[in-house]
């Protein structure tokens, strides 16, 4: 096979699932290499689920990955030594959370019912050897394929994957996730936008849901979101329709977002950027109108307002939600403009 020409080579071992591709890459160095160097276009390793979590809610039937079985092959520059050092004697940590007992949690494709596989990496690494550790499985985990992701107001940090890879342009430091849940509070959420931003917006298509929850969580409080983070997300909705399929925004005090969408609608010329369906979920939404250009004009009682717009846009708001003691009453609208 090594005498075949590269183009060939890389036909037949598209043909071999992951497994397979590691069994050829452990054969000798030249398959190594190869596999390395083109295993963006060859196979990953598919998972349906990852996310991080607290030891709280981790079961003791679930699977944890042993570390020091896996060896890593990587040469640590006197240059990188040095960020590193710097970074470790800082403290920086791995995840956004300052939480010291955070894991990694994945589970298989095709085994949505099974335990977890649970990866306890250093929140904080001690020394060089838990460094190259966390980069290396970043590194693996960034070569995955994802069908979900559940970012419950924790995501990975972003100055660590920075240190940790150092302007490495020979590796995507994007996540491949097709379903993305990011949770988040008001002092969170522009670290897990940006993180979003900067590491998972790659992927193929996505699902993308953003919920803002109250600082605390024993309580029904009222995230005063900013405006600052309502053009963040607006920025998104206008810009990542190639990539998104459908996006989700619950919280309160969102109803900004809300005319700003609708404004964007009537006066872009161009709306082939736009998310194809946003969804907005809203506690404190104030009373709805109608702009005067709306036409094709439907009401009746019902969960959500649901919104067609032109043969593009589909937007859904829902107002019927329950928090605590509080219910909203609801309406279903239909509508088009030109």
């Amino acid at each position: 096979m090594i005498s075949l020409p590269i183009e060939v080579q890389l036909r037949i071992l598209k043909y071999l699932n992951f497994n397979e591709l590691i069994s050829v890459k452990q054969t000798n160095s030249y398959f190594n290499n190869l596999i390395s160097k083109y295993e963006g276009e060859l196979t990953r390793r598919k998972f349906h689920l990852i996310s991080i979590r607290s030891i709280k809610e981790l079961a003791y039937s679930d699977e944890i990955i042993d570390l020091r079985s896996t060896n890593f092959e990587f040469t640590l520059t006197d240059q990188l030594k040095e960020k590193w050092q710097a970074a470790i004697d800082k403290s920086t940590r791995l995840f956004s959370h300052s939480g010291k007992k955070l894991f990694i949690c994945m589970r298989k494709k095709g085994d949505e019912d099974a335990s977890y596989y649970i990866l306890k990496l250093p929140h904080y690494p001690k020394n060089l050897k838990q460094m190259i550790i966390v980069r290396c499985w970043l590194e693996r985990l960034f070569k995955c394929d994802f069908d979900c992701a559940d970012f419950y107001n924790t995501v990975f940090n972003q100055e660590m994957i920075n240190i940790l890879f150092d302007n490495d342009k020979t590796i995507s430091l994007q996540f491949n996730i097709k379903n993305v849940s990011l949770r988040a509070g008001k002092k969170r959420i522009e670290n897990i936008l940006k993180f979003y931003l900067n590491h998972l917006s790659n992927s193929e298509y996505q699902i993308l849901n953003i919920d803002y929850l109250p600082d605390r969580y024993i309580n029904f409080g009222v995230v005063d979101t900013t405006d600052h983070h309502i053009n963040i997300l607006f920025n998104i909705i206008i810009n990542k329709g190639n990539k998104i399929l459908e996006i989700t925004v619950e919280g309160d005090k969102i109803a900004k977002l809300h005319d700003l969408i609708i404004e964007y609608i009537i006066t872009s010329k161009d709306c082939s950027d736009m998310a194809p369906k946003i969804i907005l979920l809203c506690t404190d939404f104030p009373n709805f109108k109608l702009n005067e250009r709306a036409e094709n004009v439907e009401i009746d009682d019902s969960d959500y307002h649901h919104t067609g717009w032109g043969p593009v846009i589909n937007l859904v708001f829902y107002k019927g939600l329950s928090v605590g003691p509080l219910s909203v009453d609801s309406t279903h609208l239909t509508f088009s403009a030109r």
